[in-house]
């Protein structure tokens, strides 16, 4: 049977590199030799009253010097250029570029900042609007957009549980294979989006942070799967704590990008992000409760533990998203997160019934195309 398990997360892997060629090209070794490039990121863009934060990243092998920073948009005198003093930045560096310009609100803006060499690095337009403070207030929103996107949708999920445990034995293998087939998608989208993250770092750099966010996540699992179950077959209440664990991980990804986009001022987007995100997590919810519909007496109060377990992390994403930002960090966190869903993928599968094959290949199948159809509404919001 071992055999069938790596062959299905294999597949899984197949369907992911399918969608998305792309997606796997940071882990390709680069040639050695050539003429060494520099690179700078602009990874994030504030606005201020009367002043562009730009803040950077040398992701190039080589340190750099920013001789001059160019903004663009709907300005009278068109594109205004600023000479930099004091502006070298070492290899894997930082720097924060003050641009004192008077944008206005709702108008789309972009930054290009040209190098002692002439080379020049620009960022996306981003849509003007006043960058919040972190304070009292911005916290108290970050732990309310947390609660919408993961708490809420995870619990809204688990309202069925009594009328799902009353189904037949059939539907009840159903429904936990729809919980593998949710956590199959769930680390295709992980995967693809750390490596994404890990793409925008230093060509070294993204791979060792997200291989070894993996490796983390694989040795936590195992060791938190002994601490806590011993060596023996996982009960189904373990089963749910894991794959609670591993959607709480996943959601500390997803709080990372609602809240980067309001910190940024994209609050549109961001309120887009919130609503999908909001679907999307409802599926999340009958994943964690699915090992559980065999199990008798009143579950309540650790259906409510698992709920917050899957939908907490998101606030702490949403706020480290509002406050302190990097691809490094998110990277970090999306290999952790594929490492605790691939583990609890495995043990699903290890532990669902062998003896009703049909059904449980439907609810993968069900439980993936569940959340394709609300991650594709996400994109479509997005734009």
């Amino acid at each position: 049977m071992r055999s069938k398990y790596i062959a299905i997360i294999v597949g899984i892997f197949a369907v992911a590199f399918f969608l998305n060629p792309p997606m796997f090209s940071f882990l390709i070794p680069q040639p050695l030799g050539g003429t060494i490039l520099p690179e700078i990121s602009i990874y994030r863009m504030e606005f201020r009253e009367g002043v562009i934060v730009a803040k950077v990243m040398n992701t190039g092998p080589v340190d750099v010097d920013i001789g001059a920073v160019q903004v663009g948009g709907p300005h009278p005198a068109g594109l205004v250029s600023y000479v930099i003093d004091n502006s070298h930045v070492p290899r894997l560096g930082h720097s924060t570029i003050k641009i004192p310009y008077d944008w206005t609100e709702g108008l789309p803006y972009k930054v290009k900042l040209v190098i002692s060499d002439g080379t020049a690095f620009e960022s996306s337009a981003i849509i003007a609007s006043l960058t919040p403070s972190f304070g009292i207030a911005t916290l108290w929103t970050s732990i309310l957009l947390g609660l919408y996107i993961g708490v809420i949708p995870v619990l809204l999920g688990m309202l069925p549980f009594d009328a799902f445990r009353k189904m037949k034995k059939d539907w009840i293998t159903f429904f936990s294979a729809f919980s593998a087939g949710v956590l199959a998608f769930l680390l295709i989208d992980t995967v693809h989006e750390g490596s994404e993250f890990a793409a925008r770092l230093p060509i070294h750099l993204g791979p060792v942070i997200f291989i070894g966010g993996i490796a983390a996540g694989v040795a936590i699992l195992v060791y938190i799967s002994k601490t806590r179950g011993g060596k023996g077959e996982k009960t189904p209440f373990m089963i749910s704590y894991l794959i609670a664990l591993g959607i709480g991980v996943h959601n500390l990804g997803e709080g990372l990008a609602v809240g980067a986009s309001f910190a940024q001022g994209l609050a549109s987007l961001g309120t887009l992000l919130v609503v999908g995100f909001a679907l999307h997590n409802l599926s999340e919810g009958i994943a964690i409760m699915s090992p559980l519909l065999s199990e008798q007496g009143s579950l309540k109060q650790k259906l409510l533990e698992m709920g917050l377990i899957a939908g907490i992390p998101t606030i702490l994403g949403v706020v480290l998203g509002f406050s302190f930002y990097s691809d490094a960090l998110a990277t970090l966190f999306f290999g952790l997160a594929a490492a605790a869903i691939l583990y609890v993928v495995v043990e699903i599968l290890r532990h669902a019934p062998k003896s009703e094959e049909n059904w449980l290949y439907s609810g993968i199948l069900a439980g993936f195309f569940a959340m394709y159809i609300t991650g594709a509404l996400v994109k479509l919001l997005v734009g």
